[in-house]
C-alpha cells in the first residue's frame, strides 16, 4: 500500500476503476516524492508504477483523455515549478509537456471541456496569485485566461454543468476564505457566488448529482 506518513499526495481517478496517488511529501523523513502508485478497487491492491521525472509537492494532477498530467508545484529545493509532465498508462512512462507561463505552487487544477485549468497558487516571489491559465492537450499550449476576483492559494476547484468553481483557500494576507467564485469559459469571466458558512482551506471537494460538497480541511478565521 501507500507509504505511511505522507502529506499532500495528489489523488486522481483515471476511468471508473483506477485511482493514482502521485508525489507529495514524507513527514517521517522530510523529503519530496516523485513516486506514483495505482489502486485497483476490484483487487483491493496498490501497485507501484513509473515515478515522475521531478519530485513534486503542493502541485496539481488532472486526468484528460486517458492520460495523467502533473502540474507545477514545488521541487525538492522548495522552488515553484512551471513544468508539467504527462503519464501514459499504456507505456507506463512520463514525458514533459509545455510549461505554464507562471511558476505555481499550492495551485489548484480542474478539467473542463477537455482542457486543464491551473488556478491561483504562489509564484517564485511567494506572491499569492489570482491568475489562471488553461492547457489544451491537443495543441500542447497554455493560454492565460481571466483572473479570479480574489487571490487564492490552497483553494479547491470543482466543475459542474460546464462551469468551474474556486472555493475557499487563503488570501494574500494568509486569511482563510469562505468565498466562492464561478468561471464561465464561454464569457471568460469570474462571478462571486454564495460563500461557505465558514472559512476553510486545504479541503477536498466532490461533485455529486450537480452539487458541490466540501470535505474536511482547515477551518476558522485565524491566520496561518
Amino acid at each position: 500500500g501507500v507509504e505511511e506518513g505522507l502529506e499532500q499526495v495528489e489523488l486522481v481517478s483515471l476511468g471508473p476503476t483506477t485511482v493514482y496517488a502521485v508525489g507529495g511529501h514524507s513527514c517521517f523523513q522530510d523529503y519530496k516524492l516523485s513516486s506514483v502508485e495505482k489502486y485497483d478497487p476490484e483487487e483491493n491492491e496498490w501497485t507501484t508504477v513509473a515515478p515522475m521525472s521531478t519530485k513534486r509537492y503542493a502541485f496539481g494532477v488532472a486526468a484528460v483523455g486517458g492520460l495523467l498530467y502533473a502540474v507545477g508545484g514545488e521541487d525538492e529545493n522548495n522552488t515553484p515549478l512551471r513544468t508539467v509532465e504527462c503519464y501514459v498508462p499504456s507505456t507506463n512512462s512520463w514525458s514533459p509537456t509545455a510549461s505554464m507561463h507562471t511558476p505555481r505552487k499550492w495551485l489548484s487544477v480542474g478539467v473542463l471541456g477537455g482542457l486543464i485549468y491551473a488556478v491561483g497558487g504562489k509564484n517564485k516571489n511567494n506572491e499569492i496569485l489570482s491568475s489562471m491559465e488553461r492547457y489544451d492537450p491537443a495543441t500542447n499550449t497554455w493560454s492565460v485566461v481571466a483572473s479570479m476576483n480574489t487571490r487564492r492559494y490552497c483553494c479547491s476547484v470543482a466543475v459542474v454543468n460546464g462551469l468551474l468553481y474556486a472555493v475557499g483557500g487563503y488570501d494574500e494576507n494568509n486569511n482563510r476564505l469562505s468565498s466562492m467564485e464561478r468561471y464561465d469559459p464561454v464569457a471568460n469571466t469570474w462571478t462571486l457566488v454564495a460563500p461557505m458558512p465558514e472559512a476553510q482551506s486545504e479541503m477536498s471537494v466532490a461533485v455529486l448529482d450537480g452539487l458541490v460538497y466540501v470535505i474536511g480541511g482547515v477551518g476558522g478565521n485565524e491566520k496561518t
